[in-house]
């Protein structure tokens, strides 16, 4: 019986010697963050604001001011937001160069406004309270005092469509997207930048007690004015 068990003891143990090592695993190492580089963003920026005017000329002789206003929105949200995104935010900032600086609301929304082809007084503008810039700018004006009322109007219109939102003591462009509402403004809340976010999310949003919304995209004599008709 004694030699049994020491011969099933040998075989366990040349089987178990037998077994390979688990591998180890290999350590990963984190790629190296490249660094922004404010100088070429500037540069492309500035190539991106002159192209603009290409196709101010070429839209020119259509005077289709439907493709305008698709082409506009393009402009601003695809490319000028794209830009503008980080840049810091503060009372009185007021740069002109995204990721430069710092930006107020209201100059946020001039600045992006103008270079995207829009022949606009920036400064005097941007320093208005948001009801005086939405009266400007925009036309299909409304007041609202809750947010679900902002978005059951919001229902009722196109996607695509470029709006000013104003609030107590702030302003920045909506958009819908998907069914999706999104805020685009330099935000004084969170981290205190240019950024889009969900308008139902926002702090800025949340706390205002006036909603008062404007369509500027369907603001003919602006997109004639973008042609240089007006």
């Amino acid at each position: 019986m004694l030699k049994k068990v020491c011969y099933i003891l040998l075989c366990l143990g040349m089987f178990a010697c037998q077994e390979k090592p688990a591998p180890k695993k290999s350590r990963t190492l984190s790629k190296p963050t490249k660094p922004f580089d404010s100088q070429l963003h500037l540069l492309k920026y500035h190539r991106y604001i002159n192209d603009i005017t290409k196709e101010k000329n070429y839209y020119r002789n259509t005077k289709d001011l439907n493709r305008v206003q698709k082409v506009t929105y393009s402009i601003i949200t695809d490319s000028i937001f794209f830009y503008f995104f980080c840049t810091a935010w503060d009372f009185i900032g007021i740069t002109q160069e995204p990721r430069k600086g710092s930006v107020a609301c209201g100059y946020f929304v001039t600045t992006t406004l103008r270079d995207a082809g829009f022949p606009i007084d920036r400064s005097t503008l941007g320093q208005q309270p948001s009801s005086v810039l939405i009266q400007k700018l925009c036309t299909d004006i409304h007041k609202f005092n809750t947010i679900p009322e902002l978005e059951d109007y919001f229902k009722t219109q196109p996607e695509k469509t470029l709006f000013l939102l104003g609030l107590d003591t702030h302003i920045g462009f909506v958009i819908k997207e998907n069914n999706q509402l999104y805020f685009i403004h330099s935000s004084y809340s969170g981290d205190k930048q240019v950024k889009k976010e969900a308008l139902q999310n926002s702090i800025p949003v949340k706390k205002s007690k006036v909603l008062i919304v404007g369509n500027f995209s369907g603001n003919a004599t602006m997109m004639k004015r973008w042609l240089g008709l007006w």
